[in-house]
């Protein structure tokens, strides 16, 4: 799987996408916070709130593009503090947060969100 990941190649247009909403996270109103039935908090994680969200929900009214879980350099609609998970999914909770968890400070870290993603699947391995 390393080498079918390395392999893919990532279409400019994604990867322009993805850095605008990098980029642009700076600019967050931190006041900004979606709310509803839909959402439901989790717990609380390095400095995280993780929120437990209706994922076909959210496809099907914020972005058809969020898969098992997301945060705010990722989904320009998630806060900077909140991940979010996809309740109705069947993976392991506690590898999806490693996996944001990472992914979000590698992009920090002015990391394009492809090699933040990778290095996020790479810990995800170290258990």
């Amino acid at each position: 799987m390393k080498n079918l990941l390395k392999e893919i190649v990532r279409n400019p247009l994604w990867r322009k996408f993805e850095k605008e909403i990098q980029e642009r996270a700076k600019y967050k109103d931190g006041n900004f916070r979606l709310n509803g039935k839909w959402k439901r908090f989790y717990r609380r994680q390095q400095n995280f709130q993780i929120y437990l969200v209706n994922g076909e929900w959210v496809r099907n009214n914020l972005s058809i593009i969020f898969g098992n879980g997301g945060h705010g350099l990722v989904h320009e609609f998630i806060p900077l503090d909140e991940i979010w998970l996809d309740d109705l999914a069947e993976f392991d909770f506690e590898l999806v947060i490693k996996h944001e968890i990472v992914e979000f400070w590698a992009m920090m870290n002015d990391l394009p969100y492809w090699r933040a993603h990778l290095k996020a699947l790479k810990a995800e391995k170290e258990r």
